[in-house]
């Protein structure tokens, strides 16, 4: 039995167990042995505090106060010149003119000239 108790969970079974719980359906194995495990609590306590954090967001009340927020002048401020800074990074510069290059590709391919262009 103190075999049993020191086996570990698999991932999988873990998963399954916390989309049971969602579903309320009864568990495949006792709740006690999986909050033994580790895994099963940091996924268990993301999985709701993620869900939590998502009802909390769409209140009104928390809406309206978001949106005074990002509408002080300070924070405007403040993301512009974090925007600022991070499009001059070379890394986000490369990214943006790759994505540039195959928008204006795809682009060119599409328009009506060159469909008809004789070849």
């Amino acid at each position: 039995m103190v075999e049993k108790e020191k086996k570990q969970i698999c991932k999988q079974e873990i998963i399954k167990n916390i989309a049971l719980v969602e579903q309320g359906k009864p568990l495949t194995m006792p709740l006690a042995t999986l909050n033994r495990s580790c895994e099963f609590k940091k996924i268990y306590e993301k999985t709701f505090e993620d869900e939590v954090r998502r009802e909390y967001q769409q209140r009104p009340e928390v809406k309206a106060k978001q949106k005074e927020y990002y509408q002080r002048p300070e924070v405007k401020a403040k993301h512009k010149e974090y925007y600022k800074e991070y499009q001059q990074r070379p890394e986000v510069k490369a990214k943006v003119r790759e994505t540039n290059r195959k928008y204006y590709q795809r682009m060119k391919r599409n328009t009506p000239e060159s469909k008809w262009r004789i070849k």
